[in-house]
């Protein structure tokens, strides 16, 4: 069955060993911009033979979709890749997002939250929100709860959730979420 992983395993390798698990799935992986994780990802399951169902593609611009979507194509041009356009910046797209994976999407086996931000400078989204805070937290909390009936009616649904080890850097501030006592304190 499973081999044993270690920090020397190669994503290759893990792709190949849980092929069986994913073929003839629906995944829908966030951030997916040429050159990162999400994209590494996307490629790496698209070479498999056993081939995904269908293989939605969430990033912020259609331009930043396009890279990733004409390289899994040229791997393997039967799986079938759909792009969404995904500004987790704004609550108003996320909205708009999940609109249409209910509307287009039977159902979503995989769900792979791999979109986020990591020390821009400081500012505020178009919500009000510090926009680390929505971007890594508060948007992909509600895009997964907004397609969850999509996820809930797979027979086997997963989400993963990427993340990094900052949290090791601070404290999460409940009662300043938007760091304003810290800013007024410099």
């Amino acid at each position: 069955m499973f081999q044993r992983f270690d920090v020397n395993t190669k994503g290759t390798d893990l792709a190949q060993d849980l092929a069986p698990y994913i073929a003839g799935k629906t995944l829908l992986i966030t951030g997916v911009s040429p050159g990162g994780h999400g994209a590494f990802f996307a490629e790496t399951i698209s070479s498999l033979e056993q081939g995904l169902k269908l293989l939605i593609l969430a990033s912020r611009s259609l331009s930043k979709l396009k890279g990733t979507q004409d390289k899994i194509r040229s791997i393997n041009s039967k799986v079938e890749v759909r792009p969404l356009v995904l500004d987790l910046q704004s609550f108003d797209s996320v909205r708009a997002a999940a609109k249409e994976v209910i509307a287009q999407t039977e159902h979503i086996d995989v769900l792979v939250n791999n979109l986020g931000v990591m020390a821009p400078p400081y500012s505020k989204t178009i919500d009000g929100f510090e926009s680390t805070f929505q971007t890594n937290h508060l948007s992909p909390f509600l895009f997964t709860n907004l397609i969850m009936e999509k996820l809930m009616s797979a027979l086997e649904q997963r989400v993963v959730i990427v993340s990094s080890n900052g949290y090791r850097l601070g404290h999460v501030r409940y009662n300043d979420y938007n760091f304003h006592m810290r800013l007024s304190q410099s």
